[in-house]
This record gives structure tokens, sequence and C-alpha cells, in this order.
């Protein structure tokens, strides 16, 4: 079975080399538009760099388990909406060039994203089928069986003090 990063590691690279053909001096838009895309930009450059790597090393290491995939997924989902955005302003401002390159990273990562939420889909009903299983062979056992009876406290046993000054020394 494929790692969770693995599922992605390859989209995500080619985002990183789209983002490294765009260049928004050469962008015919609004200066407002070219710093929002810019702050845009350096979003997805801290979650490449930053949160998605600690967030596949915890997916890779438990890769069974849907609590371990769901950050992951929204991440993906976040970083997909950001694309999405810088991705729009290039169709309208930016040259060929770089509008391809983002479009095509934005086709990638949604593959990708599609790729692990079938994942994380698995996952969780693997998980569902494992916890109706596990019930159905509690509610199987015998009631002897059940466990050990617990048994009853005994009451504690009191303790005679003796009288403040009255030493017997």
């Amino acid at each position: 079975m494929i790692a969770p990063s693995g599922l992605v590691q390859p989209s995500l690279a080619t985002v990183q080399q789209s983002l490294e053909r765009v260049l928004l001096d050469r962008w015919k838009t609004s200066k407002a538009l070219k710093d929002t895309t810019t702050n845009n930009l350096a979003s997805i450059h801290r979650d490449l760099e930053t949160t998605l790597p600690g967030l596949l090393a915890t997916a890779d290491g438990v890769p069974g388990s849907a609590a371990g995939l769901v950050p992951v997924s929204q991440n993906l989902g976040a970083l997909y909406d950001v694309l999405l955005r810088v991705t729009v302003v290039a169709e309208s401002s930016a040259p060929a060039e770089q509008t391809a390159a983002l479009e095509q990273a934005l086709t990638s990562l949604e593959s990708a994203r599609r790729s692990f939420t079938e994942r994380l889909q698995s996952a969780a009903e693997t998980q569902d089928r494992r916890l109706t299983e596990l019930q159905a062979t509690l509610n199987a056992r015998p009631e002897s069986a059940a466990g050990p009876v617990p048994c009853k406290p005994t009451p504690a046993t009191k303790v005679k003090k003796k009288p403040v000054g009255s030493s017997h020394d």
C-alpha cells in the first residue's frame, strides 16, 4: 500500500514547480490583486515547506488511521482553495505559460486530493468495520466470561486514638 505522502508528493512537486514559474511583475493586474496574490503564494509556500511535511509524516506513521489522515485532507482542501484563487487571477492577467503551469498544478492537486479522500474514506470504513466486529464479539461472550467479578470493598478498620495528655511512658 502506498504511504499517504506517496499519494500527494508528486502533485505537491508539481505545485512547487509551477510556483517557481510565477513572475508577478509580468502580470497585468492591479497592485491590490498582486498584493493579494503575493500573500496567497506565500501561504502556499509556507504550507508546502512547513505545515504539510509534519502532517504527512504523522499520517505516514499511522496510515490506516482516519484520525491521522483527516488533518492532511483538510490541509489539502485549503491548499487547493488558495491555489484556485491564484489560478483564477492568473487566467485574467498572467502570461500564458504561467497560467498553464498553475492550471496544471491545480489539476494535479485536485487529483491527489481526490485519491487522498478515497484513502481516508477507506480507512474510516475499515475502522468502523473493525469496531462493529469487536462489539459483536464482546456482545457474544457469555456473561460469566465477560470478565472478573468486582470484589466488594472491605470496610476500613478504625484505629483507636490515644486521648490527648495520657501518656504511659
